[in-house]
């Protein structure tokens, strides 16, 4: 057990199940500071397996044990290669390298795999530094050699370097792991086999009503378009228009992801100091958009800004950047279409911001100065603008211009030039010679979009019938798409598994000798294996690409006829979700598109390194920790054994017989028995080191079958108990077995298990601890660290996850609270007494048939009955919860409590009650039994 908890690694690199023992290391990691971990290392290794407290020779020679400082970092040595991984396991994913510390970096729960250990930095050096701080290294000290303290011989200790199996370095070649990723493909393959079929069958059902309804949604939108040209015309294009100027302007879309544009604004080199920014705005979905005078364009830094956030016009307060609100706006009122003008001060670092409603003529922010931080046109080439949408955001922008004070035109963006088409987005407007274009920023996200667009586009009676015949014509194409998208799915699920076969072909010859460092890749015939895996994996990457690519857009076609057909029915909540799904498929589309480039760059690259499948690491360990293991657990060593049979003992007894386990040196606790301690010893290392042969010996013993109660005591008849506890109050002479109350985590899992709830499963992912009172697993589950603790456990004296040699055992009045008021507590209480009363029931039935002659009943009063029922119940209850029948004045005081809490809780006359009196009062019973002294108690 020892050899696994330390080096299970080096020992036995190919037996999974027992690298767990390796935990003991595991649960030392500190993620923020390496130097702590292998501090904590040396100190538990030592109280654990030596009883020596190494950790007080850190920073000076120990003052009472004969241990040194340079000892102490030599026995550091042996832990300094070490580093985590993470391992998979059994069913379940792969997952992946374990993630090293990185400041600023969030880290979640672990879900997957095995995290464990395993030698990394192979030539780590231990220095000896002073004052515990690894940044004062002691000048002229060569480095550390791995070794243990000399006075229990652990000073010529010999390492050697171990070569492990190719699994243990390169987890990939698992068999396991091979079963499980052929498995994962080909069931990949018979769903999209299921999927094609389903599809090829959908569609030769196809309803010939789509074909007519694909052509009443064009007819109708022709006429939509032609009565919104017409409307235009009649009107000269400004009244009722969907555009903010003219007959196009820009809709930044970001409903779904960012758009965020820039611009490096050419030709503003003689802006005046007193220019004007002005622009048209409209709000479709508000959320957040704004327009930046940036200082650097390529860093995304900002100068001054306004934006338009949730009904409130913000800006930055003169003389920096924090934000305030400038005014505010109702878009329920109709208040969505703005002017801003933008007076600039470059003089004075500011400019004066008016917003105007022009839905109501109302001006919302009048002349309110806001800062420029700087901002000053072509200053340095870097300057230029910026108009931002971020998430959950529609806005219209129009009529962007720099004006001089005299009201000429220094720049000016209206989107109504020949190169701005109707639905092509602007970033993709070409631009003439001298000109800039508009450019996409590092903060986009798609699908958000920046379209130059039109105001018959615009117009709803247009939008409404384009969305008709959109849906009209995917539901027409819907069939075929989801037949190409099971095939795609199919080919890719088959490649898939060519790849995979390929690569562990490959694998197989190049590690053929079961080393890492004779890698066979330069064989011709190893060479061709590999080249056809690297191959065959681009192909199925390209071939799974293509596959989302088709997938979203049946996805896409599904959720806008699910939009349609929600419009048409006017099922709002339905719309809503088909928007989303909408969305959704818009950025898996987005997504899928990127793999794909990404996988058709990679397929015309030469050839080149196929995925492995799993991580590799080092295939050499330092063997320090297997030496370390070896000698702690050899029977030489003069400390191991004591210190095993010292815990044993404490685990029956509650009381140890060295009282400082983790400290058998010269400042720990003497031993109340020092020969039974060495026999102890002696046993275990002469039995093969078996634990279960000094159980037997232990709980064998006349010493374990001593009564706990004192009156009764067979200990010795001619010495009076009350005499014996008066010269040995603490027990040290075993005259009595001590009593001892239950841990925490027994006495959460007893109430349990009386009740019958107690769920046995064993193993999986720790609990959270706030599941305590409802969960039915036991204890050792929930998760227990600084963080995460169960109340409930805490107050019973939970055990220390960082430091618990010997538990301690404290009384308070909380604890008898947690027993009587915990809903867990409560609710097994009634579990438990419904079962109790159903089992007397079943009892008294099985009596009464046995006793009865063939056609004769025995004749029973009720009252007599109903005293058996309850006399019964009692004493079922009693053996059940306390594991002993009641006394005579237990039994008597308990029907009386039954009978009189009864009473107490029957309702009077006239009223009726929620529960039935009797069944409550039985209840109740259990529960106090749950609350005696007896059940808690371990004699």
């Amino acid at each position: 057990m020892i050899v696994e908890m330390l080096a299970a690694d080096e020992v036995l690199p190919k037996e999974d199940e027992n690298i767990v023992a390796t935990g003991f290391i595991v649960r030392s990691w500190f993620k923020w500071n390496y130097e702590t971990w292998k501090k904590e290392l040396v100190e538990h290794t030592g109280k654990a397996f030596l009883g020596l407290t190494l950790n007080c020779a850190q920073c000076h020679d120990h003052k009472y044990d004969p241990l040194t400082q340079e000892e102490y970092f030599r026995f550091r040595a042996f832990f300094e290669p070490l580093e985590l991984r993470h391992d998979r396991v059994p069913g379940e994913a792969d997952p992946g390298m374990f993630e090293k510390y990185v400041y600023g970096k969030p880290y979640g729960p672990i879900k997957t795999g095995r995290v464990r250990v395993f030698d990394e930095y192979l030539d780590a050096e231990t220095f000896m530094f002073s004052k515990g701080d690894a940044r004062l290294k002691i000048e002229g000290k060569p480095p550390m050699k791995p070794g243990g303290p000399a006075a229990v011989k652990g000073n010529d200790l010999t390492v050697e370097r171990i070569v492990l199996p190719i699994e243990a370095a390169y987890p990939g070649m698992k068999e396991f792991i091979r079963a499980e990723e052929r498995g994962r493909r080909q069931a990949a393959i018979e769903a999209a086999q299921t999927e094609l079929a389903e599809a090829r069958n959908a569609l030769s059902t196809e309803p010939p009503e789509l074909q007519q309804e694909l052509q009443m949604a064009e007819l109708a939108l022709q006429q939509a378009r032609a009565d919104a040209v017409r409307l235009l015309l009649e009107t000269g294009g400004t009244a009722n228009s969907p555009v903010l100027e003219g007959t196009q302007s820009l809709v930044l879309d970001a409903k779904v992801g960012r758009r965020a544009l820039s611009h490096s604004l050419p030709g503003l080199d003689t802006l005046s100091n007193d220019a004007t920014v002005s622009y048209l705005i409209r709000i479709v979905q508000d959320s957040h958009t704004n327009l930046q005078l940036g200082l650097d364009i390529a860093q995304g830094a900002t100068g001054g800004f306004v934006a338009f956030e949730n009904g409130n016009v913000k800006s930055y307060m003169p003389g920096g950047f924090q934000e305030f609100i400038a005014g505010s706006y109702d878009l329920a009122k109709g208040q969505n279409s703005f002017q801003v003008q933008m007076q600039l001060d470059i003089a004075n670092n500011l400019f004066l911001l008016t917003v105007k409603s022009l839905s109501d003529n109302t001006v919302i922010v009048n002349a309110v100065p806001a800062a420029l931080n700087g901002w000053k046109p072509q200053s340095n080439g870097r300057r230029g603008l910026f108009l931002d949408c971020r998430p959950g955001t529609e806005a219209i922008y129009d009529a962007l211009t720099f004006t001089q004070q005299d009201g000429t035109k220094l720049l000016s963006f209206d989107f109504e030039s020949p190169a701005d088409i109707d639905g092509r987005d602007i970033v993709d407007t070409p631009v003439a010679a001298g000109s800039s274009p508009w450019l996409v920023t590092a903060f986009c996200a798609a699908p958000a979009t920046s379209k130059v667009t039109s105001a018959v586009m615009l117009n709803p009676t247009v939008q409404a019938a384009q969305a008709r015949f959109t849906a009209a014509k995917q539901s027409l194409r819907l069939p075929t798409l989801k037949i190409e998208a099971a095939e795609a799915k199919l080919l890719a699920a088959n490649q898939e598994l060519q790849s995979l076969n390929d690569r562990i072909a490959a694998d197989s010859a190049r590690y053929a000798t079961g080393l890492l460092s004779e890698d066979l890749q330069a064989e011709p015939a190893v060479k061709t294996l590999i080249d056809a895996a690297c191959h065959h994996e681009r192909e199925a990457s390209v071939a799974t690409a293509t596959a989302g690519l088709i997938s979203a857009d049946a996805a896409i076609a599904a959720a806008e006829v699910r939009i349609a057909d929600a419009g048409q029915k006017a099922d709002q909540a339905a719309g809503e979700a088909a928007t989303k799904e909408l969305q959704a498929a818009q950025q898996n589309r987005t997504a899928a598109s990127a793999a794909l480039s990404k996988a058709g760059e990679m397929l015309a690259k030469e050839l080149g390194e196929y995925t492995p499948l799993s991580p590799k690491y080092s295939q050499i360990s330092s063997g320090r920790r297997s030496v370390l293991a070896r000698w702690i657990a050899n029977k030489e060593n003069p400390l191991t054994a004591r210190v095993a049979a010292n815990h044993l003992w404490l685990r029956h007894f509650g009381q140890a017989i060295v009282d400082t386990p983790h400290d058998l040196g010269r400042n720990g606790s003497r031993p109340t028995h020092p020969e039974l301690l060495d026999w102890l010893a002696c046993e275990l290392m002469d039995s093969g080191w078996s634990m279960k042969h000094i159980h037997r010996l232990i709980v064998t013993s006349q010493t374990y079958q001593l009564t706990s109660l004192q009156p009764q005591s067979a200990v010795d008849r001619t010495h009076d108990p009350v005499e014996l506890n008066s010269a040995d109050a603490d027990n040290k002479t075993y005259w009595r077995f001590p009593p001892a109350r239950m841990q925490a985590e027994v006495v959460r899992d007893s109430l349990l298990s009386v009740a019958g709830e107690l769920d046995a499963t064993m193993g999986g992912h720790e609990i959270d601890h706030k599941e305590g009172m409802t969960s039915r697993r036991r204890s050792l589950y929930f998760a227990h660290h600084g963080e995460e603790k169960m109340e409930f456990l805490e107050l019973f004296d939970a055990a220390n996850a960082c430091d618990c040699y010997k538990r301690t055992t404290s009384v308070q009045p909380q604890q008898a609270l947690a027993l009587s008021n915990s809903e867990l507590t409560k609710s097994l209480s009634r579990a438990l007494a419904t079962r109790l009363w159903d089992k007397m029931a079943a009892e008294i039935s099985t009596v009464n048939k046995t006793t009865e002659e063939p056609g004769q009943a025995i004749p029973v009063s009720l009252d007599d009955l109903g005293t058996r029922q309850k006399t019964r119940f009692v004493t079922l209850a009693f053996l059940q919860v306390l594991n002993r029948a009641p006394g005579e004045a237990e039994r008597v005081a308990s029907l009386n409590f039954l009978e009189q809490q009864t009473m107490r809780i029957t309702p009077v006359a006239g009223t009726e009650s929620a529960f039935d009196p009797a069944v409550r009062a039985r209840e109740n019973l259990v529960h106090a039994l749950m609350n005696h002294n007896d059940f808690v108690t371990v004699r």
